[in-house]
């Protein structure tokens, strides 16, 4: 079940008791849409987490953040992260985690740059444009 596997989570971070956080989504430019079967699975995730007494949260896109729905999340915190340059990036990822100090970071279908600033999907058959909201 969900809340086993999320005890499993806590026994395995239980020297830490800061939040989790957990990161989901990304936007496909060829469907001109976000990807949708990550965050489903993270707020299940983190429902269980949450039931066990852990906080949460839910760290997206402004594309996928809209599926974060107050129907669907039974408690977390969603932070929407910039879709920007990489250094804007860094810098807002480092901010985040020295406010935050999570315990434990889960990343669910969220992709990220390859060395050769692709993001690679499908397998590693293809790849995604980065897209930025100005």
């Amino acid at each position: 079940s969900y809340t086993e596997g999320a005890q499993f989570i806590l026994d395995e971070i239980s020297d830490n008791d800061g939040p989790v956080i957990i990161t989901t989504g990304f936007y496909i430019a060829a469907a001109k849409a976000p990807e949708t079967d990550g965050p489903p699975g993270a707020i299940a995730i983190g429902n269980a987490l949450s039931a066990l007494g852990k906080e949460v949260i839910y760290v997206t896109d402004s594309y996928t953040s809209p599926l974060f729905t107050d129907d669907v999340l039974e408690t977390g915190r969603v932070v929407v992260f910039p879709i920007a340059d990489q250094e804007t990036s860094k810098e807002f990822a480092q901010k985040l985690r020295d406010e935050i100090n999570p315990s434990l970071l889960i990343a669910i279908e969220r992709a990220g740059l390859s060395q050769d600033k692709k993001i690679f999907g499908h397998g590693g058959k293809g790849h995604y444009r980065v897209h930025r909201q100005d």
